[in-house]
């Protein structure tokens, strides 16, 4: 029960990262920085806050459980682990140069990820011959 329930805690994590990804972004886009996508979400936005509603729901029935209540707590330890593992291998991250950087693409990456992300690039461009 406790490997489920570790990898219970770990889906939850991941969807609820999903969902405030995509309430981010609709934001960007809503305000014009980004071009609206060409498919949406059903039940959007509320569709939004019923998954991180039934999420916090599982959450609560874990904790409920004595069994599953353990992965609640190695959660948090997981998380510094890997907090520390990324702060750790950012030396290997590639870095771009601000001067190769569109602005609009600078602007888009300091909405989405104010934690001081990298910078996002456009895709490279394909010359055909």
């Amino acid at each position: 029960a406790y490997i489920t329930s570790i990898a219970t805690v770990c889906g939850l994590f991941v969807w609820a990262m999903v969902m405030v990804s995509r309430m981010r972004y609709r934001r960007v886009v809503k305000s014009g920085v980004l071009p609206e996508g060409k498919f949406r979400m059903p039940m959007s936005p509320l569709g939004d806050w019923i998954v991180l509603a039934f999420l916090a729901l599982v959450t609560v029935l874990m904790a409920a459980s004595s069994s599953t209540r353990i992965a609640l707590y190695v959660a948090p330890a997981w998380v510094v682990v890997l907090v520390i593992g990324y702060f750790a291998s950012r030396k290997n991250h590639i870095r771009l140069t601000p001067a190769s950087v569109p602005a609009s693409s600078i602007a888009v990456a300091s909405t989405l990820a104010p934690m001081g992300a990298e910078v996002l690039a456009a895709p490279p461009k394909t010359t055909t011959v």
